[in-house]
């Protein structure tokens, strides 16, 4: 067991430091539980998929169920014209559930717990809308930053205010999914660390830990739904950005 709870949020090298001029492009245990959880993500697909039927099985129903979920999400929160982007927004909600899941089981990696992963990935989520948006609405999608109605002399910091706003709201689909994640791996750390320390009274964190081992995989499961629905919000935006 780590020292401190943070210890198991590290991220390490695996292998040789391999540098790519002043970058570091090493490999680490966060790639290798993210090429794990593509990996896992392909194996269900080939496995409930590998005999599919008209009347699907329980193999291929499950298949069909996290695929018929999403697009529930997509139709309640995109407009047609932006279904375009739901392949990447089906592969979003797989990568987030199968990693968040992954990052509960003992002795694993949970790398969504890692700002700069979900940050970068909400991140360009951000910038690819704002740049499908003007490539299909022109420099008219500007006027999301525009609030109608504000006096001109007021539009200049208006306009500051709702960037800030626009980009904000981007990075915090990140930091949501990192801060959750990361408090429940804490939480269960702490937890943990008493069962040993108290002996025969650890009972009872034993069974907080259990608790909060079936709570963590409700918040994993809930986590990827909720970033998948502002991910379908962005991109309808783009859009629709009216």
């Amino acid at each position: 067991m780590s020292s401190s709870p943070i210890e198991q949020f590290k991220v390490h090298t695996i292998g040789s430091d391999i540098f790519l001029g002043n970058l570091n492009i090493s490999f680490t245990n966060s790639s290798l539980f993210m090429g794990i959880t593509v990996a896992l993500i392909m194996l269900f697909f080939y496995v409930t998929l590998k005999r599919t039927s008209l009347v699907p099985g329980k193999l291929q129903a499950m298949s069909e169920l996290s695929y018929d979920f999403v697009a529930g999400i997509a139709k309640e929160n995109m407009s047609e014209k932006a279904k375009i982007f739901f392949p990447f927004v089906y592969t979003l909600f797989m990568f987030f559930l199968f990693g968040n899941l992954i990052g509960i089981v003992p002795y694993s990696f949970a790398f969504t717990s890692q700002l700069v992963i979900t940050c970068t990935i909400s991140g360009f989520i951000l910038v690819l809308t704002t740049i499908y948006g003007i490539y299909k609405n022109g420099f008219r999608f500007l006027k999301v930053f525009i609030p109608s109605g504000v006096p001109v002399v007021l539009l200049p910091l208006m306009f500051i205010i709702e960037v800030l706003s626009y980009f904000a709201k981007g990075v915090s689909m990140g930091v949501r999914l990192f801060a959750n994640i990361m408090a429940g791996h804490i939480m269960i750390d702490i937890f943990a660390g008493f069962i040993i320390a108290l002996g025969i009274f650890g009972v009872l964190p034993f069974s907080f830990t259990v608790i909060l081992y079936a709570f963590e995989m409700l918040i994993a499961c809930l986590q990827a739904y909720i970033f998948t629905i502002l991910a379908c919000i962005f991109f309808d935006q783009a859009v629709n950005f009216h």
